[in-house]
């Protein structure tokens, strides 16, 4: 049985840090409705209220469960999971389809919840779990590929509104945070909004290649158990209100230069 590993450069006693802002801008939206011939089904206009038609945004505020039977983009957009109290789904009829998109929003207006199951998916920009105030974001992955340029647990639109809590589970797949320009690329405070969290647990996989901060701002975890594994390519700071836990007498590695 393998170990529970959690792998990273160095760990250092950076405190200032500020919770990077999630800024967007939004018009013209496309919203789930559900109402199409095939009501799994990404592509199908009659599923969205604009008829795939809309500037910006794909808003998710309802139940739905994605079936993606090809590989699509969206990549000049945002797609915003909103759907409280009912999470959103993604599931692929094969491990290379899913679709590109610009931005994953999870609980920007509300309470959001993502789930993958398999499929590739890419985001080219953010994907920012929690926002606004006390809206929860959960994004859990049981399967399939996700890349995203930043991972971003509790962002604000503004100087004056909160980031929300953000939650990450990935029991199964593989998550990974590219960064960019040498900046963080993934940060996870919850600006003392509630327990902000990261855990990499059964067959799941979180590879981090950028800088990582944990608890630098506010209250952050990261838990990795069972066969979990979290790689960090860069420097990874471990905050004053940060945790790293490794469960179950698994074994720690840390490698450095």
């Amino acid at each position: 049985m393998k170990n529970a590993v959690a792998k990273f450069k160095r760990e250092s006693a950076t405190f200032a840090a500020i919770c990077l802002a999630a800024s967007a801008t939004f018009g013209a939206d496309d919203k789930w409705t559900g109402n199409g011939d095939d009501n799994t089904k990404w592509n199908d206009p009659g599923n969205w209220d604009n008829a795939m038609e809309g500037g910006d945004n794909f808003i998710f505020e309802k139940k739905a469960d994605i079936v993606f039977d090809d590989s699509y983009s969206v990549q000049g957009r945002s797609i915003l999971f909103d759907g409280n109290p009912s999470p959103v789904t993604f599931t692929a009829n094969n491990d290379a389809y899913g679709i590109t998109s610009g931005n994953f929003y999870v609980g920007f207006g509300k309470t959001g919840e993502l789930g993958i199951t398999n499929g590739t998916y890419v985001v080219t920009n953010k994907l920012a779990i929690g926002m606004q105030g006390n809206h929860n974001g959960t994004l859990r992955m049981s399967g399939g590929s996700l890349t995203a340029k930043y991972l971003l647990l509790c962002t604000k639109l503004d100087a004056w509104r909160k980031g929300g809590p953000g939650h990450l589970y990935i029991d199964g797949g593989q998550l990974t945070v590219q960064g960019g320009n040498n900046d963080t690329g993934v940060r996870a405070p919850d600006n003392n909004q509630g327990a902000v969290g990261i855990e990499v647990s059964g067959t799941g996989s979180f590879t981090a290649n950028t800088k990582v901060e944990i608890g630098v701002q506010g209250k952050g975890t990261l838990t990795v158990s069972g066969n979990g594994v979290w790689t960090a390519a860069e420097d990874a700071t471990i905050g004053a209100q940060g945790t790293l836990t490794i469960e179950d007498n698994r074994s720690e590695e840390h490698t450095s230069e």
